[in-house]
């Protein structure tokens, strides 16, 4: 039991360790977020009901700064979003103009 205990500590320790160290990139979220995800899951099937104290401290620390990073990366897509349907815009515009002026003209030269 103590061991299993020390081993759901370190879990915790390792996944704040993990969200601790991020740089505030995107690519950085993602692997920080998949590395926990493991642990995690680890974590999960220990399946222990009696936290210590340390323990759901980290816990709690652990989920403001994972809510951080996935906060960060929700405003990362929209933004990738707004400029994915600007270009669609801007190309929509393009082919418009385009087709407008690509239409062949007969002129009668006997007017």
């Amino acid at each position: 039991m103590l061991e299993t205990t020390k081993f759901s500590e370190y879990l915790v320790q390792e996944m704040l360790r993990n969200v601790l160290s991020w740089d505030g990139t995107t690519d950085e979220a993602f692997k920080i977020l998949n590395e926990n995800d493991d642990l995690m899951k680890k974590y999960q099937s220990l399946s222990e009901k009696n936290l210590s104290e340390m323990e759901n401290c980290r816990l709690e620390q652990l989920l403001v700064k994972t809510r951080r990073m996935t906060n960060y990366l929700s405003i990362e897509k929209n933004e990738f979003f707004i400029k994915i349907n600007q270009l669609n815009q801007a190309n929509k515009i393009r082919n418009q103009y385009v087709y407008d002026f690509s239409d062949s003209y007969f002129i009668d030269k006997d007017f």
